[in-house]
């Protein structure tokens, strides 16, 4: 890669910024949110779906429910959890 190809990118990155703040007024504002990551994810998954589908393939837990095996499933994608032994130690 040239020094050349290098300079047009830069000049690119710094273009496209400007364009993009003129158009949503200058600065970037986040919305700020109270809710966890996980929960709004959480929030998008419709109320009984878990539930209706342990129903409908006759899904048998001993000791914990569907959803809360569902959560925990999500929260161990969202941490990189590597192991059972990650996701116990991180919930204590």
């Amino acid at each position: 890669m040239l020094l050349s190809d290098l300079s047009v990118k830069n000049q690119w990155k710094f273009t496209y910024m400007e364009t993009y703040q003129a158009t949503i007024g200058g600065t970037m504002n986040p919305q700020k949110s109270t809710m966890s990551v996980l929960a709004q994810i959480a929030s998008w998954i419709p109320d009984r779906i878990i539930d209706n589908l342990t129903k409908k393939h006759k899904i048998q837990t001993r000791a914990f429910s569907a959803n809360s095996h569902v959560m925990t499933m999500l929260y161990a994608h969202l941490a990189h959890s590597l192991s059972l032994n990650d996701i116990c130690d991180s919930l204590h």
